[in-house]
């Protein structure tokens, strides 16, 4: 898990340089003083809210209860793409991913990254979006907005 940790926190530095302009670029939509909620529909996984909280000082991504951190730099993603990563310190290990690689499957603690792809009104996440857990292929996933 160290490994994890140590991703986590050089991410951190990238998290903290999010400014609202820069979220505006990358979307096309202002997020400052809102927050907006949507219902992930991931391939075979239940569906789960991803929130773009704009309400605070800098913009935060939450997801599964946990604050994400931009992936990469959000410059280099192509127009309306959020790339985000966060490790699930609580979601076990599956047997799919002991196959390819991971420790047994009793260990808790997988990296999920998400690369949302928006709708030019930001009410959806459209077609081409990806989900990938650690040690797994990417799934296609969508989304729509529930509230703002």
């Amino acid at each position: 898990k160290t490994s994890h940790t140590m991703s986590a926190l050089s991410a951190l530095s990238v998290f903290s340089d999010i400014t609202f302009q820069r979220v505006w670029d990358r979307l096309g939509f202002d997020v400052k003083g809102k927050k907006f909620e949507y219902r992930l529909d991931i391939k075979w996984n239940n569906p789960v809210n991803f929130v773009i909280d704009g309400t605070g000082d800098v913009p935060s991504f939450h997801y599964k209860g946990q604050t994400l951190w931009l992936a990469d730099d959000p410059e280099g993603n192509p127009a309306r793409t959020l790339r985000l990563s966060c490790f699930m310190p609580e979601q076990q290990v599956g047997e799919w991913a002991v196959r390819h690689g991971a420790k047994k499957a009793d260990d808790r603690g997988v990296r999920e990254d998400l690369s949302l792809i928006f709708s030019e009104d930001g009410k959806s996440i459209i077609e081409g979006s990806q989900f990938q857990r650690e040690y797994e292929g990417s799934l296609p996933m969508t989304g729509r907005l529930v509230e703002a």
